[in-house]
């Protein structure tokens, strides 16, 4: 049609008879019409477009198939159409439309309960005066089903049943307002567990979303003999069953036989499921079918180990129980699962995992380079180390079966730290920084963790003595968040180990209240020192002050790394009598200058030391301070600081 529309254009021009007013009338009327034809030529594409997308929708009634995904597709902010995912067809777009002068088709079911396509309401026949099927028998997808094909020829509508072998006539395509539009689907509509599509005669076809995302099923607690599972069901159906098949073969023909438990009552949206009768010790495979609306989906293959039997493990809180325990060697351990040195139990715990683990180096460990697993088994929770011991620190919490972190270990993999007695009877204090890997002088192992001030958890220090970079771990940390009502809490700090918490202004203080009593003299709950060991006095009576005077003031040289206060120093300030007491400057992160663990990056790393006391004010914390320039440099044992700042710790002997 177009071709003939510029012929005729071309016959024009040459003809100059015609008055200009007459040509531009002409020209006006052409070029509307070219722009019909453009219109008509789009929407049956579309339409030709739906037909196949109608087809693919009567095998999914049949129950050929679920969807998975329904998007809208938009033009400008219209929308005009919908693009449908399917679990296994290919996805379709269908496409709004108006009533108009356009052939209508349709399918509809007939008494023998399957689809035939219909042409302007009524049932399209083909040349034996047959209805002309339109597929979607249940199990057997398109089977025998024909597609009708729509074309405009001469200003009128076609339709072939017969991959166009031959065209039936179905109406003008052209008229004095143009075609209005595809009028093939009245209404798109979906709810949690279908989606439906009324189309322009009224007929409904109604398919089923995919049973992928209807439940979700995650294991929650494993004991010697049992496993738990938390199940959350996220589309409501009358037909759903939950099945998990487990068994200790990965062949799954072997083990989706060797045991299994369902379930088909669901009261709540929340639902729990266990497994029991199980070998100690033992690795089992499992994996859920979601039988939902008739169709299944069957999620991946996974797996967990039994609880050991914890008489062999080695009791870590035999002595004492803490919020750091020391280990020093490959092996199997467990520790009170109780609050800090208290005996308050941790109630409610149903898993325990490993949330992070670091070598305090640049070097991003594997998770499981430090500890293979870890489980809570009763009033124990217990862990192994990978087989080839690495020293570094890791960190093991505990959850309920809501998945909150109900509390939460420090593991540090070192050498049994020694003891250095500090002069004047000052104390017993460790010779290394709590999480440093060694004492080593000038040493990027001796620079240790980091601890807000009244917090029990620690976070990652710096990886070089000279660069200001912070060590790698296996977690990626989130960001840091301001004080308020519900971050300025010790339970919020509890239940996020691992988020930094600024001071709001003119607090000093990442908890809002501003209470003192979470680090005292006598060791509290919230002291991450091991057993044994507590967190020093830093006042003007403190260990520092004792064993080394007030204030100094220095001229000299010195490691530009840090302090040695051993008789190794260069500078004739001692704390104690051993040859060698390294305090290295391992800087801080300190918000009010704008450096916090977001930043990546340790502030006064070489050149400042920082060490947190449990001394306080009402409105600061005391900590021992040095600071190492090219020339003048100056030690303070007790000057204050905003309880926001991450400083080190140097634990000292409980007495």
């Amino acid at each position: 049609m177009k071709k003939f529309i510029m012929l005729l254009c071309c016959v024009l021009f040459i003809a100059g008879s015609c008055s200009k007013v007459d040509n531009n009338d002409l020209w006006d009327k052409l070029q509307s019409l070219d722009s019909r034809v453009t219109a008509l030529e789009e929407l049956c594409k579309k339409m030709n477009t739906n037909i196949d997308a109608l087809r693919e929708l009567v095998d999914a009634a049949a129950g050929n198939d679920y969807i998975t995904n329904v998007a809208p597709v938009k033009n400008g902010g219209d929308v005009i159409g919908y693009t449908i995912t399917f679990a296994k067809s290919d996805p379709i777009t269908i496409y709004h439309g108006k009533d108009g002068q356009t052939p209508v088709i349709g399918v509809r079911k007939d008494t023998d309960g399957l689809y035939y396509w219909t042409l302007n309401g009524e049932w399209l026949l083909d040349e034996n005066e047959q209805k002309v099927s339109a597929g979607g028998q249940a199990g057997t997808p398109g089977k025998d089903g024909i597609t009708p094909q729509l074309k405009i020829q001469d200003g009128k509508w076609y339709v072939s049943y017969n991959n166009g072998s031959t065209w039936v006539e179905a109406g003008e395509a052209t008229g004095p307002q143009g075609p209005a539009g595809d009028s093939m689907f009245q209404n798109i509509t979906y709810d949690d567990s279908f989606v439906y599509f009324t189309l322009a005669d009224g007929t409904k076809l109604t398919i089923p979303k995919s049973p992928e995302n209807a439940v979700t099923l995650t294991l929650n607690t494993v004991t010697r003999n049992s496993a738990s599972f938390n199940g959350v069901i996220h589309r409501k159906s009358m037909d759903l069953k939950v099945t998990i098949y487990y068994g200790t073969s990965e062949d799954i023909t072997v083990y989706k036989n060797e045991g299994k438990v369902e379930l088909t009552e669901f009261p709540e949206n929340r639902f729990e499921m266990s497994v029991s009768g199980l070998n100690t010790g033992t690795l089992y495979y499992y994996f859920y079918e979601v039988l939902y609306n008739s169709q299944a989906y069957f999620s991946r293959i996974d797996s967990f180990k039994t609880n050991d039997d914890l008489s062999s493990y080695e009791d870590l809180s035999a002595s004492g129980t803490a919020n750091c325990y020391v280990v020093s060697k490959t092996g199997k351990y467990k520790f009170k699962a109780v609050q800090g040195n208290s005996s308050a139990t941790i109630v409610n715990a149903k898993s325990a995992e490993v949330l992070w683990e670091s070598f305090g180096t640049s070097q991003i460990p594997t998770k499981g380079d430090l500890i293979m697993q870890a489980a809570v088994d009763g009033e124990f929770v217990a862990f192994q180390t990978a087989a080839t011991f690495r020293e570094g620190n890791a960190l093991i919490i505990v959850r309920d079966a809501s998945q909150n972190i109900l509390w939460s270990w420090h593991i540090w993999m070192t050498d049994i730290p020694q003891n250095q007695i500090y002069r004047n009877g000052a104390g017993v204090v460790m010779d290394r920084n709590l999480g440093a890997t060694s004492a080593e002088t000038d040493s990027p192992s001796a620079l240790g963790l980091f601890y807000q001030w009244g917090r029990k958890d620690p976070f990652l220090g710096a990886s070089s003595v000279s660069a200001p970079t912070v060590a790698k771990s296996t977690l990626d940390w989130p960001v840091s968040v301001e004080s308020s009502q519900t971050t300025g809490t010790i339970e919020y700090a509890v239940a996020h180990p691992t988020t930094f918490i600024t001071a709001k202004s003119n607090v000093y203080d990442w908890m809002l209240n501003g209470n003192t009593d979470r680090w005292l003299p006598e060791k509290t709950i919230y002291d991450p020192c091991p057993a044994g060991y507590k967190i020093p006095s830093g006042d003007d009576n403190g260990l520092w002050a004792k064993a080394l005077g007030y204030n100094y003031s220095y001229t000299g040289t010195t490691s530009n790394k840090g302090f040695d206060f051993g008789k190794a120093g260069k500078l004739d300030l001692t704390l104690t009598s051993a040859e060698s007491c390294w305090y290295p400057a391992a800087g801080t992160f300190t918000p009010e200058t704008g450096v916090s663990p977001d930043d990546t990056e340790v502030y006064g790393i070489g050149k400042t030391g920082s060490y947190w006391s449990c001394s306080a004010d009402t409105k600061y914390s005391y900590y021992f301070y040095f600071y190492i320039p090219k020339a003048t440099g100056s030690i303070t044992p007790g000057r204050k600081n905003t309880r926001d700042t991450a400083c080190s710790i140097r634990c000292v002997k409980e007495s």
